[in-house]
């Protein structure tokens, strides 16, 4: 049976009772983006609306739990918000080579070219321009192009997706493009989408790979529509991103990653011309090259980022990326050591109470003072929601003034004199359970804390782990980079007051950027650079610290923070 759907701008969408679609899928289905982070398995609670049937009270419901067998008016739900992204990154001296070249051709070359291609040539045109790849001859165009040569270097992120249009003779970076990555609707994590694909099988992974697919093309399309490039003269794609977006991206089945022995189906650089059904705005014969990874869960974007860091010619120094997936690599004694953690998407606001993305709105740091919050809001709007450095900073300051203790517990307000002035930040819900207040309507709740040291305890456990097997103190690292989205935005007393990262690492800290993306650039530029990524992801050793005996323990210890007053 068709029903009705009725939005509160008074829309009116078709839905079938009988295609076993939650209502939030509907929705999205529809472009109508209800933030939802758990690919809809009813976790994270951001879906929740009001629905309002004939002859019934309006309720509030999960959407993505909601099936509806009547037409419904829903309202009152949260529309995902634009998105703060970082594009840039540090860039070391390197020197151009880019595989992609061109020259004039002679009548002879031109006639031998189009044989060997299977090119049909122009008998009224005289002069013809070969493009190379690496000195191979790979297309023919009429007439002198040499002028006109441009390339793509592609950072995929879990969350967000970065394409920059290179001009391959100057280097120069002519537009950047950035958004949302639409695998968001599937979940907010590597391991929701690995499990979307379990789920769904063949299907499953066929929407995560035309997902990333069409957010790129999208990216490409603006990017062309700014600069007012031919599309026939991009000739070459770089691309970084983690190892399951990568998987996912090429089309292979990314459940080996998600399961013991958690292994890569592909570990070095792919090479291959894209696929006409891509539909991407590039020359139809363009090469893609993805970067090489190092295991199931360290990956491309972090080879990136040790490359950038310049960590192979260095000794005592860390690369960070501090995201979803904690990943890091450590230089010591000649070796270089990586190892992921799950951190978890706490970091980027996800599954807070309060939290959105680094958006207008966003809480992005925090000052509690006995008169009050002093709050820094994206946009200098009235505040919304808690961003990842929102999140670290309103806990930083709760430790601070003791509002939590080293359990991560809210202190209990009865505990407190009337006229301590602590009592005007803890509330208790109608549950009973305790939560500090931000701003109207935001608050820093107890599971919220609770998952902050889940992800602080994996980091810290992850470091330590590298420090202990490369024989190694904290106290001996004289370099600390982070890299990635989340870490450009913290405050080094967030991440070292927070206990996420160690003391001794305190006036250490170098950051990077969106390294992923200055790595795929230089890629893109340099022949070199790509040889010398493979080499480097060949050097570095990885550790499953599921296998660790040790890890679990210092796990849970550093999951406590350190006991004040």
């Amino acid at each position: 049976m068709i029903i009705k759907i009725i939005l509160p701008d008074g829309r009116q969408l078709d839905y079938d009772t009988e295609s076993r679609e939650s209502l939030w899928q509907c929705l999205r289905r529809h472009d109508v983006l209800i933030s939802g982070d758990c690919d809809g398995r009813g976790r994270c609670g951001q879906c929740r609306g009001t629905v309002s049937t004939q002859g019934q009270s309006p309720k509030e419901r999960l959407l993505c739990r909601y099936y509806p067998t009547q037409s419904v008016a829903v309202t009152n739900f949260k529309l995902e918000t634009q998105h703060t992204i970082l594009t840039e990154g540090t860039l070391p001296h390197f020197e151009y080579r880019p595989a992609i070249t061109k020259r004039i051709l002679t009548a002879g070359e031109a006639q031998q070219a189009s044989k060997q291609l299977g090119l049909s040539m122009d008998e009224q045109t005289h002069q013809w321009t070969g493009v190379y790849d690496q000195g191979e001859i790979f297309s023919i165009e009429p007439g002198d192009t040499t002028a006109w040569q441009y390339g793509l270097a592609v950072d995929i992120g879990t969350t967000t997706v970065v394409v920059t249009l290179v001009n391959l003779l100057t280097g120069e970076q002519l537009a950047t493009k950035s958004q949302l990555n639409q695998q968001g609707q599937y979940g907010s994590d590597v391991l929701t989408r690995i499990t979307h694909v379990m789920d769904s099988g063949l299907s499953g992974l066929d929407n995560l790979q035309t997902a990333v697919i069409n957010t790129i093309k999208g990216l490409i399309q603006a990017l062309r529509i700014q600069t007012g490039v031919n599309s026939q003269y991009i000739y070459q794609t770089v691309i970084a991103g983690n190892p399951v977006m990568l998987h996912l991206l090429l089309g292979i089945n990314p459940e080996p990653l998600g399961r013991s022995p958690y292994q890569l189906v592909v570990k070095s650089s792919q090479i291959f011309q894209v696929h006409p059904e891509w539909d991407w705005s590039i020359n139809s014969r363009a090469r893609i090259i993805t970067l090489p990874m190092i295991s199931a869960y360290v990956g491309a974007d972090v080879v990136c980022g040790a490359y950038v860091a310049e960590l192979d010619q260095q000794d005592q120094a860390i690369v960070i990326d501090i995201g979803t997936n904690g990943e890091m690599i450590l230089a010591s004694n000649q070796h270089l050591l990586s190892c992921s953690t799950a951190a978890g998407p706490a970091f980027e606001g996800m599954n807070i109470t309060s939290g959105m993305k680094a958006s207008s709105g966003a809480i992005e740091e925090v000052r509690l003072t006995p008169e009050g919050a002093v709050l820094s809001v994206i946009s200098n709007t009235e505040p919304i929601g808690l961003c990842g450095s929102g999140v670290l900073a309103a806990l930083r300051e709760g430790l601070r003034y003791q509002l939590i203790n080293e359990r991560g517990r809210i202190i209990d307000p009865q505990s407190l004199a009337p006229d301590d002035d602590r009592l005007q930040y803890i509330e208790v819900d109608a549950t009973g359970k305790r939560r500090i207040r931000l701003a109207e309507g935001v608050y820093l709740s107890q599971q919220d804390i609770r998952q902050v040291q889940l992800a602080k305890g994996a980091i810290m456990a992850g470091i330590e782990q590298l420090l202990v097997e490369a024989q190694t103190t904290a106290e001996a690292i004289q370099h600390v980079y982070i890299a990635g989205q989340f870490g450009a935005h913290i405050d080094e007393s967030s991440l070292i007051e927070t206990g996420i990262l160690p003391k001794a690492f305190k006036n250490k800290l170098h950051y990077l950027g969106n390294t992923s993306h200055s790595g795929a650039y230089m890629a893109l530029m340099s022949l070199d650079v790509r040889q010398d990524l493979e080499a480097l992801s060949q050097r570095i050793e990885p550790l499953e610290l599921s296998l660790m005996d040790d890890y679990q323990r210092r796990f849970v210890r550093h999951t406590l923070f350190e006991k004040r007053g």
